[in-house]
């Protein structure tokens, strides 16, 4: 019997400069039923699926050769749309999306649910001192959307 191995199976996305990488899993139960977009793919990265991080590749920023050695979230943006209320609920339905800062390239969204009263507003994330965003955007249930900007690649 012949042995399923995801890195063959299972695409990879990225960032055009290789700064957020995703690595698809086998996914662990349904997509989620969210109204879907036509830039977005529904991928399962589970927990470890995605990384942010250019450990072998350089990025050219203005002719300069930049080579990033360990995880460089900071290099990320986080934008916030607008949560859209849930009839009958007290919460509301968003996406907070994830852009690389250095190749300009939207990424992946994840799918929310927060209570109405934490909704706040849409637009970027902004850090502050106690900046918790030190972490990848991750999913509570590894369900991700990646953008059709994406590089996409089945091999590792």
């Amino acid at each position: 019997m012949a042995s399923y191995d995801s890195d063959i199976h299972e695409p990879h996305y990225s960032c055009k400069c290789l700064n957020v990488r995703i690595r698809a899993a086998a996914p662990h139960g349904s997509p989620p039923q969210v109204a879907t977009d036509s830039e977005y793919n529904q991928v399962y990265a589970g927990e470890e699926g995605i990384t942010v991080v250019s450990e072998c590749g350089s990025c050219w920023i203005s002719e300069c050769s930049i080579t990033f050695l360990q995880a460089h979230p900071q290099l990320t943006l986080r934008i916030r749309a607008r949560g859209v209320p849930i009839t009958g609920t007290p919460r509301c339905s968003r996406y907070t999306s994830l852009t690389c800062l250095i190749c300009q390239v939207l990424v992946y969204r994840v799918h929310q649910v927060v209570p109405l009263d934490i909704e706040g507003k849409d637009g970027p994330l902004l850090p502050t001192e106690d900046w918790v965003e030190e972490e990848i955007m991750k999913s509570s249930n590894g369900w991700i959307e990646t953008h059709i900007q994406c590089l996409v690649s089945f091999f590792s």
